[in-house]
């Protein structure tokens, strides 16, 4: 399957520029950047999968932060 960047639905949340990718009803890829802080949120319907392609950050897990870098994947399960 390929989805070109043509296909995919643009919008734009506070600091977030995201390109969303749909591969089937329920699932849909998502490629964000993020220029400042992403805020704290749930996951409550599905678990999710984040890989850095650049920069560095921290992400809360379970109330815990990690640093992260590029390279990085981390998975959040739903919560």
């Amino acid at each position: 399957m390929l989805i070109t960047a043509s296909q995919s639905k643009k919008k734009i949340v506070g600091p977030m520029h995201i390109a969303e990718y749909p591969i089937t009803k329920d699932f849909t890829g998502n490629l964000i950047t993020i220029n400042g802080i992403h805020p704290l949120m749930k996951s409550r319907r599905e678990n999710r999968i984040y890989i850095i392609l650049t920069g560095k950050g921290i992400f809360i897990v379970a109330g815990k932060g990690f640093t992260v870098k590029k390279h990085d994947f981390i998975f959040i399960p739903k919560n």
